[in-house]
């Protein structure tokens, strides 16, 4: 998508009929599409106060090379451009969204000593949960520099850039938040455009790419080079040996054929180039004296929550596995009888709560969090692990900006704020270490009103609000009491992955209440005292394990039938469809919900949550 300014110095950009409004920020491709001429072009973020051209021969382009920037946009979707002539071209291809990656509104300087290979520590620029940075680099010498950026204990070559060009580059930090770079001289600045979390995953050490075939563009597989499934997008670092030749990448599905590629000889660069369904990109290499490395690709993260089922053994220590990842919080229910089981990341070693109990955390139940999935144990309660019994679960993982999962001290003080959720959250999950049950509340909700996982309704004192980094909670001792330990569960409603509503019961069957995505795991509850017949006490939950029309509760208590029926009916792709119970639609009653799914599509189906997409067509 072409976004080239019509006249020259720095000038505003408006993307806001291009990129949704939950962008971030923006990949863009600069080229230089003069046959004879040098010219310059650069990029910046609105907030950005730093002058990339307070020399008026910094960043440029060689006739017909090409280069590319990530540039954080501001909150009217805009960023700056400046050209010194309208030969330079500005060609988005791509954007980044949600809390992942989050940029730095003026980058700060991070230039190391010059000379050789050198440690670089952001710690103090970076956030704890930062795994990458984004960088901008510049030479500002009249001479041909080398630079490089590699991961600790990474044998990755430095590359060339010529005088007064510039380059992106990503890189992978280690726990300590430090990488290496190379720069020649003093004269080659390094600047911190943003960090990443979860997005882009790291090479150690590139993977050589084998070469196409030269003078025509080539459809690459990323499956070939070890690139997960759920990736959306490469950075590849390019070094070319020998000559001036035609260089260049796009989205697997793209059918562009943008003549302007050219990279000049004994230098090197970083690229992105976004990925199909099938894992695929373009790449067109002029003459094998080009060297192409994966670096990092872009990733959607896979899923952030999954859902199961297993059958139990009667034998403690009973590993549950192919979760995909380490949870941060499990939900286990037996089907249909006994009390559902919780464990957070943040509760003590081999504990876990029972939700609607009146018992403080206790052990043997699910014992821990692990790589790929949980443990449990085995307790006479049967509760996660009877022989012969069949047990539902939802598995979750803290993702910034979308989960996340804490602890607090109660104190007995009204009104208290519990902060550093990082959001304002729509959907809040108590869980006291203490004979006294949990609770939670959704943002459909108003006004002083939390319900308990149980049949009564709503209550007050207990979940007083949802605030915009957490929640506050009353002096009711479910959520703070003094010296009790809460543990708590805190979600953010966004758009594909998770959502809450609310809506009024009308005693019709087969009612299909919408979410705009289809979920893998649904809460209903609802404002009044209403149970199922037998005793069943809401509120209801249904997994993407279960087939047929069940449900589950998150208590003890079991319908007359022993199963859940006419209830949480099914899933769809909109959404979810209930039955005529009144645990969730009976005519006098308001309900409240919250849907989960396991990945966010985009429009391509390639899975990400609150990651970087690669836009096609904007190729």
């Amino acid at each position: 998508m072409d976004i080239s300014l019509t006249s020259t110095g720095w000038q505003d950009i408006d993307l806001s009929l291009l990129v949704p409004a939950d962008a971030t920020g923006v990949v863009v491709e600069i080229a230089n599409t003069h046959t004879g001429n040098i010219y310059r072009g650069v990029l910046r973020g609105k907030e950005d106060t730093r002058d990339y051209m307070s020399n008026t021969s910094y960043n440029a382009i060689s006739e017909l090379n090409h280069r590319y920037q990530i540039v954080k946009l501001d909150s009217n979707l805009c960023i700056e451009g400046y050209i010194d002539n309208t030969s330079v071209d500005f060609r988005l291809i791509g954007y980044t969204s949600g809390a992942d990656p989050p940029y730095f509104a003026s980058p700060p300087q991070i230039s190391p000593t010059a000379g050789g290979w050198t440690t670089v520590d952001v710690s103090g620029q970076v956030d704890a949960d930062a795994d990458g940075v984004i960088l901008f680099i510049q030479n500002q010498d009249n001479s041909n520099r080398l630079y490089g950026m590699r991961e600790l204990t990474s044998g990755d070559i430095t590359l060339g850039m010529r005088n007064y060009r510039s380059r992106m580059h990503v890189v992978g930090l280690d726990a300590d938040k430090k990488f290496e770079a190379y720069i020649e001289t003093t004269g080659v600045k390094i600047y911190l455009v943003g960090q990443t979390k979860g997005s882009v995953v790291y090479y150690t050490n590139n993977v050589a790419v084998t070469d196409p075939t030269t003078g025509s563009w080539q459809t690459r597989d990323a499956d070939n080079y070890g690139v997960a499934d759920e990736a959306t997008g490469l950075f590849l670092s390019v070094w070319n040996t020998s000559g001036r030749t035609d260089m260049s990448f796009q989205h697997g599905d793209s059918s562009d054929n943008y003549t302007v590629r050219k990279l000049n000889g004994d230098q090197g660069f970083q690229a992105p180039a976004g990925l199909n369904d099938a894992n695929l990109w373009g790449e067109y290499m002029g003459n094998t004296s080009m060297d192409v490395y994966i670096a990092a690709y872009t990733s959607g993260g896979g899923s952030w929550m999954a859902t199961g089922t297993y059958t139990g053994d009667g034998v403690a220590g009973k590993a549950i596995t192919g979760v995909g990842f380490q949870p941060d919080m499990v939900i286990v229910k037996r089907y249909p009888k006994v009390k559902g089981e919780v464990r957070t990341s943040t509760m003590p070693a081999g504990e876990s709560k029972s939700i609607q109990s009146s018992d403080a955390l206790w052990n043997d139940h699910i014992e821990s969090l692990d790589t790929d999935g949980f443990t449990v144990g085995y307790h006479s309660d049967k509760a996660v692990n009877k022989n012969g019994d069949t047990y539902y679960w939802v598995a979750i993982k803290e993702v910034s900006g979308l989960s996340k999962f804490g602890s607090y001290t109660g104190d007995d003080v009204d009104y208290r704020s519990i902060t550093g959720v990082g959001f304002q959250p729509d959907y809040v999950m108590v869980f006291p270490d203490a004979n006294s049950n949990s609770v939670h509340r959704m943002s459909s909700m108003t006004g002083d009103a939390t319900m308990r996982f149980d049949a009564s309704g709503f209550s007050s004192d207990k979940i007083k609000a949802l605030e915009s980094d957490g929640f506050q909670v009353g002096r009711d001792v479910l959520v703070n009491a003094p010296g009790v330990v809460y543990h708590y569960a805190a979600f953010k409603s966004t758009t594909g992955t998770m959502a809450v509503g609310t809506y009024a019961g009308d005693d019709n069957d087969d009612r299909d209440i919408t979410a705009g995505f289809q979920p893998d795991w649904v809460i209903v509850d609802s404002d009044s005292n209403v149970s199922y017949p037998g005793g069943g006490a809401g509120p209801m939950q249904r997994f993407a394990a279960m087939s047929g029309d069940i449900s589950v509760n998150f208590s003890w208590a079991n319908p007359d039938f022993g199963v859940f029926v006419d209830c949480i009916q099914s899933f769809n792709v909109s959404g979810f469809q209930v039955g005529t119970e009144s645990v969730v639609n009976s005519g006098t009653v308001v309900y409240h919900w919250a849907a989960f799914t396991d990945t966010l599509a985009t429009a391509s189906g390639k899975p990400r949550i609150v990651r970087w997409v690669e836009v096609d067509p904007y190729y």
